[in-house]
């Protein structure tokens, strides 16, 4: 090629590349931001237009929410702090409606915040979902994976048949869609905020995109090849509220042996499944619960603080006969199993797992109390789905010199503290707040009054140092019927209320009709 060709096709390429970020920039109008419990404030909305494969500009695109949280007092030159919701599936917009609110806004005093709805996600173009009837866990362990499997391949055939472009949901897409938003908000870099799948696809822009990223929050951590969990750390966590339990004399003397009670009872529903209805007044539904299906309801329940604080009086009751609060809990995980959402099957199945990550799956499987349970369906669901899986580089140890805070939960089941540790072993800029007594979702927002300040210390420029904070350990619950009380007083008090409502306007109406008689 002759110099002045050379030159051309180099002009050429610029002004095609000056016309695209033309292109791309956003255009923010009015918005009124709507919380669930905290009013509403003033806001930005806008769209981003990316193609749904960055190889094919030229193809099919998708259309990205953004709400942008203006900041109260920009500091010179801060860069804009982009949220990353979880899940993956989760809103990054509809996070910030709820009880996390006053975080995000003490973190716009003096940056941009950006509400951002991954593809596939929130108002972003959201393939339908795939209804079925729930399958029950109440089965064996392979029983269960064909099940699986064919609903997936139905769903996948009828997502396809709509011309639903599954290839295009993958984390490594998600990266570049963030480096688009970069280039059309205009700003030199952004700050990357990501909870859990967020902090998965955060580590994926950090290295494929690291120019892009000035500082990085991940809170509880999911490294590279961390999308399938490790069975062994629901045993750690069960020992865990186990040693909390001793540690408390309310407590010890009625759960003296989590972790014995916990195997007993499953090496009795291995041996007989059980039949029981369930806890709802109403709903008297049998549940058949077996080994596996006990598994899944403890291993899903250990995840939250909200059900984690039942585990322990739930697998006492069952010991003892009484599988009423067990059969709830297992009759929610086979109704949370109604439908499939196209993004994270994809994503999930995209990401995938190396095969040393594989093999110790397998290895601490035939260890663990709860075998497979943890990972269900994955990965066997995505068996003959013709999904993409990423190549080994994207699950690669992460290095980079970005400042990079990590916040996670000593009693986080679903991104342990190790994960944390395990990255860290690639950066030079990191520090970890960990979090006693802490678990997975708001536990790692709102467990404690210094973690807000700390995050916006962070984005504000300060070195990244590990830390401690000690949240309060759950709330362990004693007994069925105090239970009850606190599930039902809501709705209790409300009838009661409607019905004194009703006996003072009957007794009311009575005198009135009364006094209207005599005066007749």
């Amino acid at each position: 090629m002759s110099a002045r060709s050379l030159l051309r096709c180099t002009l050429l390429s610029a002004a095609a590349l000056f016309a695209s970020l033309a292109d791309a920039k956003m255009t923010f109008e009015a918005h009124r931001f709507e919380t669930l419990a905290h009013g509403t404030h003033d806001a930005e909305v806008a769209f981003l237009d990316v193609p749904q494969r960055h190889a094919n500009p030229d193809g099919p695109r998708y259309k990205l929410r953004v709400v942008r949280l203006a900041a109260r007092q920009p500091m010179p030159g801060a860069m804009p702090i982009v949220y990353l919701a979880g899940g993956p599936g989760g809103s990054g917009v509809g996070t910030a409606r709820g009880p996390r609110w006053p975080i995000f806004d003490q973190m716009r005093a003096q940056h941009d915040v950006l509400l951002f709805d991954q593809r596939g996600t929130g108002m972003s173009d959201v393939p339908p979902p795939c209804a079925f009837e729930p399958s029950p866990t109440a089965n064996d362990l392979p029983t269960a994976r064909l099940d699986s499997q064919a609903i997936a391949r139905r769903c996948v055939a009828e997502w396809r048949s709509k011309g639903i472009d599954l290839d295009s949901y993958t984390t490594r897409e998600s990266a570049a869609d963030l480096k688009a938003l970069q280039r059309a908000y205009g700003s030199a870099q952004i700050q990357l905020w990501g909870m859990s799948y967020g902090t998965h696809l955060a580590i994926a822009v950090l290295r494929e995109h690291r120019e892009i990223v000035s500082r990085a929050v991940l809170m509880g951590v999911e490294g590279p090849d961390e999308t399938l969990k490790l069975p062994l750390s629901a045993d750690r966590m069960l020992a865990r509220h186990a040693a909390l339990l001793a540690a408390d004399p309310a407590t010890r003397a009625q759960f003296p042996d989590l972790v014995g009670d916990t195997t007993a009872l499953l090496a009795e529903l291995r041996a007989r499944p059980r039949i029981a209805s369930r806890w709802r007044p109403g709903d008297t539904r049998e549940v058949q619960i077996t080994e596996f299906a006990a598994q899944r309801a403890i291993t899903g329940s250990l995840g939250h603080r909200t059900t984690a604080r039942r585990v322990p009086l739930m697998v006492q009751l069952a010991r003892q006969g009484d599988d009423v609060l067990l059969a709830e809990f297992v009759y929610a995980v086979d109704q949370s199993a109604g439908q499939l959402m196209a993004m994270p099957l994809a994503m999930d199945y995209a990401s995938g797992a190396s095969a040393e990550r594989l093999q110790q799956i397998e290895t601490e499987a035939a260890q663990s109390l709860f075998g497979h349970a943890l990972n269900f369906p994955f990965p066997e669901i995505g068996t003959d789905l013709g999904l993409p899986q990423l190549d080994d580089d994207f699950r690669a140890p992460l290095q980079s010199a970005v400042p990079i805070l990590m916040v996670s939960g000593d009693l986080d089941l679903r991104t342990p503290p190790e994960n944390a540790e395990r990255l860290a072993q690639g950066l030079t800029q990191a520090g970890h707040l960990r979090i006693a007594n802490a678990l997975h979702d708001d536990d790692l927002w709102l467990s404690h009054p210094e973690i807000s300040t700390i995050l916006q210390n962070f984005f504000a420029g300060t070195t990244p140092l590990d830390q401690q904070l000690q949240a309060l350990p759950p709330d362990y619950a004693h007994n069925i019927y105090a239970e009850g009380w606190r599930e039902f007083k809501t709705p209790i008090l409300v009838l009661i209320g409607v019905l004194v409502t009703l006996a003072l306007a009957l007794r009311f109406g009575w005198r009135w009709w009364r006094r209207k008689s005599l005066n007749a």
